[in-house]
């Protein structure tokens, strides 16, 4: 069985989606999505997240899900002089 592929889709630095091409499967490996936005201050966050060194920075969190995937993620055509690995 083939592993499931995720895909979080930006658009101007907001989480737009989380898809894969199979989210049932997907979603069997993975307990919950949490997206931890660290650009939200003070009005604009609804949480603080520990850091590693013992602080507390404000953020705006939210838990996603995964949706089927309408665009082709098993076929993304890197440009030659990228390297897709992190």
């Amino acid at each position: 069985m083939k592993k499931p592929t995720i895909a979080i889709i930006l658009e101007g630095g907001v989480v737009q989606d989380v898809v894969s091409d199979e989210p049932k499967a997907a979603s069997s490996l993975i307990e919950d999505i949490i997206i931890i936005d660290y650009d939200a201050k003070g009005p604009d966050s609804n949480a603080t997240v520990r850091q590693d060194d013992g602080s507390d920075a404000e953020a705006w969190v939210y838990s996603s899900y995964i949706s089927k995937a309408r665009i082709g993620i098993d076929d993304i055509k890197y440009k030659e002089d990228q390297d897709p690995e992190c």
